[in-house]
């Protein structure tokens, strides 16, 4: 019978360097200055039975795509263990196994072997791939030749191609032009439909909640909630909206950092502000209900509160009043790495990739060797569709962390 259990998994690894505010890991950083361990998971524990499709939420950083790659055996955990039962697939990372010099066909091969078929599986889908990729006489060409489009959806076609017991997905996965991605969304669904066991990490609610039926809550690598059922997902959301209303009104300083934005700023437009000089730095006027976020921090312009009231509208569902604020602080604050890098994970959060891509270039301008800058970059071009350029910068944000 298809099943997964996890049981107590923890997974650390050491580090050389000192921790800084640009560190690319997951998790939290401990011990001493000779041995320094990144602890990407602590103890965590569940099983899945057939039907199950369980999703992995929190914020960046939390432990989801670690737990994808320990469940799909890249990382052996450190300790704890995992007991897989049915064939398993990933769809992360689906450019992985590629060569440039070589034709479409020959990839097919190639990335046939690395997900473990035979000879006989690889002839057999080999055409199907082709027809389901739409490439025609361009399989036989070599895959630098392909647009950025092309090479995206015969990497699709390749990762679809098997439908597998169990399924592990980090975001929804799509590829190519407009057509196409009609296409790669039916797909998608279909995969869902026949997996056993589903486990999906991602930001967006909405698709979540159409997928999934149980949710793992991680923070810092560890368990936070487990939810054995969507609707107790929603409940516990409910609950936690309600309790912050209830303080909102006990406390008004505190409702002053915790109130609607989305209500404040139809108040009160960011675009409006004044720009004021203080210290002989331009500081942006925030609406009033927002200014308590920012004076319990000593200033309007420190960076501290900027990130936080960026944090605390998006929080509160006001996602492109956060990116509009993003925008306005990067223009006071051209040479914030943190700002930029902020505001691509907003856009992505927006489904804005190609906005995000321009906001992680600019943050890497300021921190080229920054590894984890180059990994964002990466997700964000993958999804452009200009797999040359993500696998580019897969590339080298490996070569940075060696």
């Amino acid at each position: 019978m298809v099943s997964i259990l996890a049981e107590n998994v923890s997974l650390s690894y050491p580090v050389r360097d000192h921790p800084s505010p640009q560190s690319d890991g997951e998790g939290r950083i401990e011990g001493s200055k000779k041995l320094r361990l990144v602890r990407a998971l602590q103890n965590v524990s569940f099983t899945l039975s057939p039907g199950d499709r369980l999703g992995l939420v929190g914020r960046n950083g939390s432990g989801k795509t670690t737990l994808l790659n320990v469940l799909f055996g890249v990382y052996p955990p450190s300790s704890g263990r995992v007991v897989i039962n049915g064939r398993m697939d990933a769809l992360f990372n689906i450019q992985v196994g590629f060569k440039r010099g070589a034709t479409g066909r020959r990839n097919i091969q190639l990335r046939g072997l690395i997900n473990g078929w035979d000879a006989r599986q690889i002839a057999e889908r080999t055409e199907e791939i082709i027809a389901f990729s739409e490439l025609g006489e361009f399989i036989d060409l070599p895959l630098k030749s392909y647009s950025a489009g092309m090479a995206a959806r015969l990497a699709f076609s390749i990762a679809t191609a098997v439908s597998p017991d169990i399924l592990l997905m980090d975001e929804w996965i799509g590829a190519g032009d407009a057509a196409f991605q009609e296409k790669a969304k039916e797909r998608m669904q279909q995969l869902a439909d026949a997996a056993g066991i589903i486990v999906l990490a991602t930001h967006n609610e909405r698709l979540m909640k159409s997928v999934c039926n149980k949710v793992l809550e991680l923070h810092d690598g560890n368990v936070l909630n487990f939810f054995p059922t969507i609707e107790d997902f929603a409940k516990a959301q409910n609950e936690a909206k309600e309790a912050l209303s209830l303080r909102e009104k006990k406390n008004k300083k505190d409702a002053a950092r915790r109130a609607a934005p989305q209500a404040i700023l139809a108040q009160e437009p960011i675009s409006k502000t004044a720009v004021t000089k203080k210290a002989g730095a331009r500081k942006e006027v925030l609406p009033p209900a927002l200014q308590g976020v920012a004076e319990n921090l000593s200033a309007i312009g420190d960076l501290r509160a900027e990130l936080l009231i960026a944090e605390e509208l998006a929080n509160a569902g006001a996602l492109d009043q956060s990116i509009r604020y993003l925008r306005l602080v990067a223009r006071t604050r051209p040479r914030s790495v943190e700002i930029w890098m902020r505001l691509g994970e907003m856009l992505s959060a927006r489904d804005l990739p190609s906005e995000a891509v321009q906001a992680v270039q600019n943050a890497l301008q300021l921190a080229p060797q920054n590894a984890f800058l180059y990994q964002r970059m990466a997700e964000y071009l993958l999804r452009t569709g200009d797999c040359d350029r993500a696998r580019e910068a897969q590339e080298e944000a490996v070569r940075l962390r060696k």
